[in-house]
């Protein structure tokens, strides 16, 4: 039933992923607070844990110019993070109080894990290809937290190293 519960979320996350791109433009343009770091609504569009402004290593290597909260940056950055709310808050879980079921890892060279909750699970695996690999991460990022919630997650993605 986890699977299930995770599949429909999917579905909801994704359908936010969609909107999050002509959201993010009205968002900035039209519901921004006066100090630009945050939205008067539509907060489900936003970051919980960081403000409009981004984060360190987005302002390193995504900004344009040396403003961090011109219009532009703040619809790139949402059109990067948006929806991030909507993940840990509404299709999350919570982080504590239901004590995992079963719990598997793997070690190298494909190195990952496996927990299964009641509520959730969290499938993550790193498979070698050359100089590179590919990071599968399916389910909820129970070993991330913010704010007392783990967000939903579905990423398939080539990483320079598995470190």
């Amino acid at each position: 039933m986890v699977y299930l519960k995770w599949f429909v979320f999917l579905i909801a996350s994704s359908a936010v992923v969609v909107s999050r791109y002509p959201a993010s433009v009205i968002a900035v343009l039209f519901l921004s607070s006066d100090d630009k770091r945050s939205l008067t609504r539509w907060k489900w569009l936003e970051t919980i844990d960081n403000d409009l402004s981004g984060d360190s290593g987005w302002k390193e290597e995504h900004l344009i110019g040396s403003n961090p909260v011109s219009s532009i940056n703040r619809v790139r950055w949402l059109w990067r993070n948006g929806g991030n709310r909507f993940n840990y808050m509404t299709v999350g879980v919570p982080a504590t109080g239901v004590p995992p079921k079963f719990i598997a890892s793997w070690e190298a060279p494909n190195p990952g894990s496996f927990i299964l909750r009641r509520d959730a699970f969290m499938f993550r695996r790193f498979y070698q290809l050359g100089a590179k690999s590919i990071e599968v991460f399916l389910g909820w990022a129970l070993r991330g937290p913010q704010q007392g919630r783990c967000k939903l997650v579905c990423s398939i993605r080539l990483r320079s190293s598995i470190n």
